[in-house]
């Protein structure tokens, strides 16, 4: 079936300078129509996902994988 999308508003995730992903959202009730604020709190929330996710880069194979020789592991 068809869908009518009335309104939709989306932010990139970024862990420092790499986008990991993106937030959306959409409505296909008229009565719903995202403006900038909306837009700003969405961006907001992305921020603070994408800090997590800086702090936290052993959850991630790609982040482990090149972090994984320099923790706790002494140089040659």
């Amino acid at each position: 079936s068809e869908r009518t999308l009335h309104s939709c508003v989306a932010a990139p995730i970024r862990s420092g300078d790499e986008m990991v992903g993106v937030i959306y959202l959409d409505a296909e009730d008229a009565s719903v129509s995202y403006d900038y604020a909306a837009l700003r709190s969405l961006y907001l929330i992305a921020a603070h996902v994408g800090a997590l996710l800086r702090a936290r880069p052993m959850h991630f194979p790609k982040h482990a994988q090149a972090g994984s020789a320099g923790a706790g592991a002494s140089p040659s």
